[in-house]
């Protein structure tokens, strides 16, 4: 089991927004417990695999978008948000409207509305 890395270079902020998650051995709805600039913690399950690139599907403002990631790392149940399992992600070429949106997820999550707006 993976661990987080302790080297973040971006904040991340609190907050919880369904999605669904795309990938190897995975299609299933997760929910985002943390976002930042550089990824986001989204408790799924079945967990893909650490290095797997995702799509992470997003509905905010009626406007839907698939946010491209790569697995960093798991968590065991004992160990993530809420005792969940999930997987740490980080954001891979992002369009800057999908740099938009993540920004305003943070705005959100910053000011302690909900994400999904």
């Amino acid at each position: 089991m993976h661990q987080p890395p302790e080297n973040r270079r971006h904040d991340r902020f609190r907050g919880t927004l369904t999605v669904q998650v795309v990938g190897p051995a995975t299609h299933s709805f997760g929910t985002i417990y943390e976002v930042s600039e550089g990824g986001a913690f989204i408790e799924v399950s079945p967990l893909p695999p650490v290095g797997a690139i995702i799509r992470v599907q997003v509905v905010v403002d009626g406007k839907r978008a698939a946010l491209a990631a790569e697995v960093r790392y798991r968590l065991a149940t004992e160990s993530g948000p809420r005792g969940l399992e999930g997987v740490g992600v980080q954001w891979v070429t992002l369009t800057d409207a999908e740099r938009e949106l993540v920004a305003r997820l943070i705005e959100r999550a910053q000011a302690g509305t909900p994400l999904r707006g």
